[in-house]
């Protein structure tokens, strides 16, 4: 009986956990970030390798981010903030930043991804 109780109350504290990280998932990130470049092939924060990124409320479901090469709108998609902002070539890219805040630019097939850190 204590068995069966330890269970339920794990299972029940697991589905108020899960609940949680979906809920946050959800929130955008509003404010000033820094974000640090990640190593592809360690997955590692490269020192040194930062931007500044500003981002706002435009609506529900909707973050502006304002980055050092542009401005775009986000919209929230499965459980992350996504994108699709020009860049200085014409070319369009796919940004998301997901609920651990990592923010990944894939452009032409390559990805560039990077940790935001909140900076103010």
């Amino acid at each position: 009986m204590g068995v069966a109780r330890g269970l339920a109350a794990g299972g029940t504290f697991a589905a108020v956990a899960v609940g949680l990280a979906f809920h946050a998932a959800g929130e955008p990130p509003i404010g000033s970030y820094t974000a640090m470049a990640i190593d592809s092939t360690t997955g590692l924060e490269i020192p040194g390798k930062t931007s500044n990124l500003t981002f706002k409320a435009c609506g529900p479901g909707c973050a502006h981010m304002l980055t050092p090469t542009g401005a775009f709108d986000l919209h929230l998609r499965d459980g992350a903030w996504t994108g699709t902002a020009p860049t200085r070539d014409g070319k369009s890219c796919t940004d998301t930043v997901d609920a651990k805040l990592v923010w990944t630019q894939s452009c032409s097939g390559q990805e560039v991804r990077s940790q935001l850190k909140k900076s103010g």
